[in-house]
Order: C-alpha cells, then sequence, then structure tokens
C-alpha cells in the first residue's frame, strides 16, 4: 500500500467506526420538516403489541476479553471491509491475502493481546417512549411519566418519507439505548505508528482491526437486547446519530448524561460532539419489525 492510500482507507475506517450495519459510512440524506405539508403523508403503519423488557433504565456495565474477541475475528470480513481488500480483484486480493494480510493479522493479534490493547465495555438500557407527530419523548424508568429527554425525528425524502417516529406507537412504546468502546490504547498504539515511527500501512492495519471489533460489539449488545425482548435476530434495527433518520451527533449528549457514559465508561464527547476514545460507538434500537434504514 502506498502512504497516500492508506490515509484514504484511514479516512473511510474512521468515519466506519462510529457507524451502523446496513448503512455505507458517509451515507447522505437531505432531510425535510416533518411537519412539512410539501412532504406527502406516509402509508401508516401497524404495530406489533407492547413489549416488556427484562428491566428499566440502565444495566450493568457489560466487558469481554480480550482474547476472545481477536480469536473471533472473520479474517476476511476484516480483509476486504475493513483493510480494503474488497476493491482488488480477485487474483490481486488473493496475492495481497497470502503476502501482506495474513503476517499483518498474526502480528498485530499477538500485539493487541501482549500489549493489553483492548478495554472492551459497554452497557445498554431500555426506555419507555411516545411520540407526538415527529417528537419522540423518553420516559423516566422511575415513574414512567416525566419526560427525561426529547428528540425531533427529520423525516427522509425517500421513497415512503419515512419518519423514524412512525415505527413507534404513538400512545407508548419502549427503546433501547446502548453504546460501547474498546478504550483509548490501541488508538493511541495507532497514533504512536503514524505520528511517530511512520509505520503508516501497520497504523492502517491496526485502526481497521479496532474499527472492526467496535461494531462488532455493537452487534453483540444489539443481540443481547433482542434476547432481552425475546427478538428474532433480524428483526429490529440500529441507528446511530448523525444518519439519515436521525438528528446531528450533537444530541447524542442527552442520551451521555441519561446512561451516565462519561463516569462509567470513560467516553467523553469532544466539543464537535466526536466521541473519545474514538473507537466507541453509541446508538438506539427500534424494535418495529419494519423498521429500514433511511
Amino acid at each position: 500500500f502506498e502512504a497516500m492510500h492508506i490515509f484514504d482507507e484511514m479516512k473511510k475506517g474512521s468515519a466506519a467506526s462510529q457507524s451502523t450495519p446496513g448503512k455505507v459510512a458517509g451515507e447522505s440524506a437531505e432531510a425535510v420538516d416533518a411537519d412539512d405539508e410539501q412532504a406527502p403523508a406516509p402509508r401508516p403503519l401497524e404495530h406489533p403489541g407492547p413489549l416488556v423488557p427484562p428491566f428499566y433504565g440502565t444495566g450493568e456495565i457489560l466487558q469481554w476479553q480480550a482474547q476472545a474477541l481477536v480469536e473471533a475475528i472473520d479474517a476476511q470480513r476484516l480483509f476486504k471491509g475493513y483493510w480494503g481488500g474488497g476493491n482488488a480483484p480477485e487474483k490481486e486480493y488473493e496475492k495481497t491475502v497470502n503476502g501482506t494480510f495474513l503476517p499483518a493479522f498474526t502480528r498485530l493479534k499477538e500485539e493487541i493481546l501482549k500489549d493489553g490493547l483492548l478495554d472492551a465495555r459497554g452497557l445498554y438500557g431500555y426506555f419507555s417512549v411516545y411520540t407526538d407527530g415527529p417528537m419522540l419523548y423518553l420516559l423516566d424508568p422511575g415513574d414512567f411519566h416525566t419526560e427525561i429527554a426529547a428528540f425531533r425525528l427529520p423525516r427522509v425524502p425517500r421513497k415512503s418519507y419515512r419518519c423514524l417516529a412512525d415505527y413507534f406507537r404513538p400512545e407508548g412504546d419502549l427503546i433501547a439505548v446502548q453504546v460501547v468502546t474498546i478504550g483509548k490504547k490501541l488508538e493511541e498504539r495507532v497514533a504512536v505508528y503514524l505520528t511517530i515511527e511512520n509505520k503508516y500501512t501497520e497504523g492502517f492495519f491496526l485502526n481497521g482491526i479496532g474499527n472492526y471489533l467496535t461494531e462488532h460489539l455493537a452487534g453483540l449488545v444489539t443481540q443481547e437486547i433482542r434476547r432481552g425482548l425475546f427478538l428474532p435476530k433480524e428483526r429490529g434495527k440500529r441507528y446511530s446519530f448523525g444518519y439519515p433518520g436521525l438528528p446531528g451527533v450533537e444530541e447524542q449528549a442527552k442520551l451521555f448524561e441519561i446512561l451516565a457514559v462519561e463516569e462509567r465508561l470513560g467516553i467523553t464527547l469532544t466539543a464537535g460532539f466526536q466521541m473519545v476514545p474514538e473507537h466507541s460507538t453509541m446508538g438506539i434500537f427500534i424494535h418495529h419489525p419494519q423498521a429500514k434504514y433511511m
């Protein structure tokens, strides 16, 4: 890999680290005001019966063993989706796998475990919600009455002009919120490779592993949320702030406070509302069987 190619891929990987499955990183859509009279009325949705979660509010902190996570990495998915191999012709890809990817993968797995570069943790919670047009209101799990956060969900002008608020029963429903991180040590090592040792390829590959593991953890937590609600694995979708259908990343600050993310996981928000450590992600889970990405 040449240096410029590495930096291009780094930018793509960084964007993907806080993305949502089923969406292309960097995807954008021009949202419209959910009350815009020019927007066609979406087709009404049928709502399933109310769900009862195993608890309300925020659950205990989840932790994962580094070795189990590293050993569970799907090498082909990593190589093609996070290391840029998926863009190469088949013969060139196989040559790169044997000559570059596999040796680097073996070396970096050993480094991650030997130097303790992972501190994988996360948490999630279930909250009662209700909607009023485009507005989504979260209720205090202590009394199911007090509003503790409100979000205005934009309507996206694609096909049915759907708004994420449409997927909730207006009179009352359930939402899950989740956040995960792999800690700061891995990104610190990436910075050393890129800015001090000039090992651009090594930094790119290690950052890709960090992005992969962050997304993997998010998927594990979503599975846990579904299990708690007795939902099949294909039902429901996870959405991230800043992507079509949700407000900008500044709105996730409300959930950071509600879940006490900084105190419990050590994740902070920059002035631009980006997460630190970088390899962290927050999302909401909507259980409606017809929920789709915007």
